[in-house]
C-alpha cells in the first residue's frame, strides 16, 4: 500500500531513479485520503466547521498519515491511522468517542472495498500483474489503483451529500450504545485488517466475492444497529418529554380546578363591592383575579406541540418549576419554531441549562423575581435567538470576567461558583455557529444566538 512500493525500489536498488513519483503519489493519496476521511466525518454527521480548519487538519493530518505509511507495513500502518484520525476528530471537532470510532471505522472498511474491487478490475487490465503483491511493486498499477480509489471515495462522497445523509446520534449514549457502537467498529477493524492480510500474503487469486460479501454484510448490520441505536435513544427522550408532559398537564388541571373552585367566591366579593361602590375593592379583586388568569395562561406554553424539541421542552419545564419553587416569576414565549433534530443540539441544551441556573439563582434574591424567556428567529441575518432575561442585585458586575474560571459575584465563596459561564465561553469556541451576547441593563440579558 502507501510506500510500499517505494520502500521496495529502495530495497532492490532503484532508489535514486523511482522515489520521486512514488513520493510525489504517496503524498498527493495521503492527503487526499485525509481529505476524504475528514469530509465523510463531517457529513455524516452534519458539522459545521470553516473552509480553513478543513485545510489546515487535513494538511497536517496528510503529512502524518504520509510518514507512517512510509515507515509502517500494512495492515499496521492502517490501525496507526485510525488511531491518529480519530484523535484528530475528537480534539478538533469535539465529538464523541463514539461517533468518531464508528466513522473512521466506515471509512476504513469503505476504503478496502474499494480497493479490493478496483484492484481485481486493473489485474485484467495489466499483463505484467496477477496478484496484489506484484500490483503494489508497480507503479503504472499503483498509480491506476490510487487514482481510481479517490475517484470511486469522490463519487460516494458527493452522492451522500446530494442525498443529505446524515447520521442523528447523540453526544451522550447510554452504556449499552456506547458498548454497541465499540463493537461495530471493532468487528469492522477486525475484518480489515484480516482483508489486509489477505489481500498481502496470498499470491494466487483472492475470493473476492466471500471478502466482499463479508464487508458488505458488515456495514448492512453496521447502519441497521446505528439505526437502532438512534430509534432507541429517541424514544427514551420522547418518554422523558412525555413524563415532563404529564407532570405539566397535572399542574395545570390541579390550577384550573382551584381557579374554578375559587371563582364564584371572586364573583360575590366582586358584588359586594359593585353594590357599595367600592372602586378600591374592585380594582384589588380584579387584580387578584387576572395574577391568576395568567398564572394558569403560562402554564398553556408549556406544551411540547409549541416547544417541539424534546430535549429543549425538558429543560424549559424542569427550570420553570425549579423556579417556581423559588417563588421566581418565569415568563416564556416561543415565536419560532423549535425544531426536533437541530444542530448543535446539545451544545445548545448545556448553555440554555446553565444560563437558565443562573438566571434563577441571581432572580430569587431581588425583589421583583423575574425571568424573561424568549425564542424568536431573526430573518435577516438567518439566526435563531434565545434570549433570558432575569432581575439581579449586583448592578455592577463586570462583564469581562464573568467568563472566567472561578469568577463568582455571589458572596457564599462555600460553594463552587464560576465554572457555569466558563464552560459556556469553551463551548461557543468550539462551534462558530453558535454566538453569546451579554449585557447589564435593568435585566440582566443573556442572547443566544444560532447561526
Amino acid at each position: 500500500m502507501l510506500g510500499d512500493a517505494f520502500l521496495k525500489n529502495r530495497d532492490i536498488g532503484n532508489f535514486w531513479v523511482c522515489w520521486p513519483e512514488w513520493l510525489i503519489l504517496d503524498l498527493s493519496y495521503a492527503v487526499i485520503s485525509s481529505l476524504m476521511d475528514i469530509l465523510l466525518f463531517i457529513q455524516l454527521f452534519n458539522i459545521k466547521v470553516s473552509k480553513k480548519k478543513i485545510l489546515s487538519i487535513v494538511s497536517v493530518l496528510g503529512i502524518v498519515h504520509f510518514i507512517i505509511f512510509l515507515i509502517v507495513p500494512s495492515p499496521f500502518n492502517k490501525i496507526l491511522c485510525f488511531i491518529i484520525t480519530f484523535s484528530v476528530a475528537k480534539i478538533f471537532f469535539k465529538q464523541s468517542p463514539e461517533k468518531c470510532a464508528l466513522c473512521e471505522t466506515l471509512n476504513v472498511v469503505i476504503l478496502i472495498t474499494v480497493e479490493s474491487i478496483l484492484a481485481k478490475c486493473l489485474f485484467e487490465c495489466f499483463d505484467d500483474v496477477s496478484n496484489y503483491i506484484e500490483g503494489i511493486y508497480n507503479f503504472k498499477f499503483t498509480f491506476c489503483l490510487k487514482i481510481s480509489i479517490m475517484i470511486v471515495r469522490a463519487l460516494i462522497l458527493f452522492v451522500l451529500i446530494k442525498k443529505k445523509v446524515h447520521i442523528f446520534l447523540s453526544n451522550h449514549l447510554n452504556w449499552k450504545s456506547r458498548h454497541s457502537i465499540y463493537i461495530i467498529s471493532a468487528i469492522g477493524m477486525l475484518l480489515t485488517i484480516l482483508t489486509e492480510f489477505q489481500l498481502l500474503n496470498i499470491k494466487h487469486d483472492i475470493l473476492y466475492t466471500v471478502i466482499l460479501l463479508n464487508i458488505m454484510l458488515y456495514i448492512y448490520i453496521c447502519m441497521q444497529n446505528v439505526l437502532k441505536i438512534n430509534m432507541v435513544e429517541s424514544q427514551e427522550l420522547k418518554i422523558h418529554s412525555l413524563e415532563v408532559y404529564n407532570k405539566t398537564l397535572s399542574i395545570m388541571y390541579d390550577s384550573i380546578r382551584g381557579f374554578k373552585h375559587d371563582f364564584s367566591n371572586f364573583v360575590m366579593a366582586l358584588d359586594g363591592y359593585v353594590e357599595a361602590e367600592n372602586i378600591d375593592g374592585i380594582r384589588n379583586m380584579s387584580k387578584a383575579i387576572l395574577e391568576d388568569c395568567v398564572k394558569v395562561n403560562k402554564m398553556e406554553i408549556l406544551d411540547p406541540k409549541i416547544i417541539q424539541n424534546s430535549a429543549i421542552y425538558s429543560i424549559v419545564t424542569n427550570k420553570y418549576y425549579l423556579a417556581k419553587e423559588q417563588s421566581v416569576n418565569m415568563n416564556i414565549e416561543v415565536l419560532t419554531k423549535i425544531e426536533e433534530k437541530c444542530e448543535n443540539n446539545y451544545e445548545i441544551c448545556r448553555i440554555l441549562g446553565i444560563l437558565l441556573d443562573n438566571a434563577i439563582e441571581a432572580a430569587k434574591d431581588t425583589e421583583n423575581k423575574i425571568i424573561n424567556v424568549k425564542f424568536m428567529q431573526d430573518s435577516k441575518v438567518d439566526r435563531k435567538l434565545i434570549i433570558i432575561e432575569n432581575s439581579y442585585n449586583n448592578k455592577n458586575i463586570d462583564l469581562d470576567k464573568i467568563f472566567e474560571k472561578g469568577y463568582t459575584s455571589k458572596e457564599d465563596s462555600s460553594k463552587e461558583h464560576g465554572l457555569g459561564l466558563w464552560n459556556i465561553r469553551n463551548i461557543l469556541m468550539n462551534n462558530e455557529d453558535l454566538n453569546l451576547y451579554t449585557t447589564a441593563n435593568e435585566l440582566f440579558r443573556q442572547q443566544l444566538e444560532i447561526y
